[in-house]
């Protein structure tokens, strides 16, 4: 906790717990072996480090240990890092159903394919095209990218172990959704629904960003509420300490909090809510959807993938093998994705359109509604005669 600063013996895997308010000089590990000593206090540490010793160590024991140590007050930054830094207890259930417990990721990813349904329906109608439309993209792109997200975390991650497991693979309430297996999902989805419905392909990736963008704040902030995916410890002011045995504590442990870490997931969250604007800018204001085709599509690529790639410099690795590469999983995956977009944004540069107003198209959908209403009211006569 924060009344304590923790040093490791390396050589006889023991922690030593300091007093904070102690300063040891020089900075290095202790000669203590697990002998009794004055005033020392031992007790076992559960969690990870089961079997380890914890010792509470005063002032007269680190002078026979040859350390010299002095009092001192804490610095004003540190009070102040200390007072901001959150201690992140929230739970990860939403409501609990029997032995069925649903939880907050599973709510926020609810929320983010619903966000998708809405804003086609608003761009469906503000391009005078069938609402039908909506429905249609909504259940090929919902589907495409939960299926996707499940497989790019299961294939990318830890092939080994869910092909040899494969029922595993619908284990969906064990965790683990990839965003770049989402992005390959809905690549795949929106293709297949561009070709059933005639639709121009391009037409489909501009629009689905604006509900990726502001769907995957959502889902990032799943993440945190799951304790998942945080980043390095930081002794910045902001750092969150989340509880590491968090399935442990929901079935009712003691909490274990981590030290102070970076909060990826509102890093993640706040760089896709600034894209979220630059795009609802381009396309409401600039209708560079329909001007431009492709734009929207990779200036959304950049703004997700670029800013995934950066993050994860101060994101902890997720699967033990990234720890020997030189880019991580999440980083390698990301570069492609960051290459077509800059490829998607000079395509859309150089291949301007110049379409009718929108005012027009509504007027000419207005119509067609109006017929279409009128013909089936007259058919509907037909029948009851």
């Amino acid at each position: 906790n924060r009344l304590f600063q923790c040093y490791k013996d390396t050589d006889f895997q023991t922690y030593i717990i300091i007093p904070a308010n102690i300063r040891i000089l020089p900075a290095r590990h202790f000669p203590c072996r697990d002998t009794p000593g004055d005033g020392r206090l031992r007790q076992q540490i559960t969690g990870s480090d089961t079997g380890k010793r914890i010792f509470f160590v005063p002032l007269a024991v680190l002078g026979a240990c040859g350390c010299a140590a002095t009092i001192c007050k804490p610095t004003i930054q540190e009070m102040f890092n200390q007072f901001l830094t959150v201690v992140w207890h929230f739970n990860p259930t939403f409501i609990r159903i029997g032995s069925l417990d649903i939880r907050w990721y599973g709510v926020m990813w609810a929320i983010a394919i619903g966000l998708g349904a809405f804003f086609f329906v608003q761009f469906c109608k503000r391009e005078g095209l069938p609402a039908k439309l909506a429905d249609s993209i909504f259940i090929y792109g919902a589907l495409a990218t939960i299926i996707g997200a499940r497989l790019g975390h299961c294939l990318f991650y830890e092939p080994g172990y869910y092909l040899a497991n494969p029922l595993k693979l619908l284990a969906f309430r064990d965790g683990g959704m990839a965003s770049h297996g989402a992005a390959i999902g809905l690549l795949i989805g929106l293709w297949l629904f561009s070709r059933k419905n005639r639709m121009p392909y391009l037409w489909s990736l501009d629009r689905v960003m604006i509900p990726v963008a502001v769907g995957g704040a959502f889902v990032r902030m799943g993440n945190l509420f799951n304790h998942e995916i945080y980043g390095h410890p930081t002794d910045r002011p902001w750092g969150f300490r989340f509880i590491e045995n968090v399935n442990a504590w929901m079935n009712g442990a003691e909490p274990v909090y981590g030290p102070p870490s970076h909060p990826t997931q509102i890093y993640e969250a706040l760089a896709y809510l600034v894209l979220f604007a630059l795009l609802c800018y381009l396309y409401y204001r600039k209708d560079a959807g329909r001007r431009y085709p492709g734009l929207l599509f990779g200036v959304g690529l950049i703004g997700i993938f670029l800013s995934r790639f950066l993050i994860e410099y101060v994101k902890n690795d997720q699967v033990d093998f990234e720890a020997t590469m030189f880019l991580n999983m999440g980083q390698w995956l990301s570069v492609p994705f960051i290459i077509a977009g800059i490829v998607m944004i000079v395509y859309a540069l150089h291949h301007k359109q110049t379409p009718p107003p929108l005012a027009e198209v509504q007027a000419l959908a207005a119509k067609r509604d109006a017929q279409t209403t009128a013909r089936n009211a007259k058919n509907n006569g037909k029948r009851k005669k």
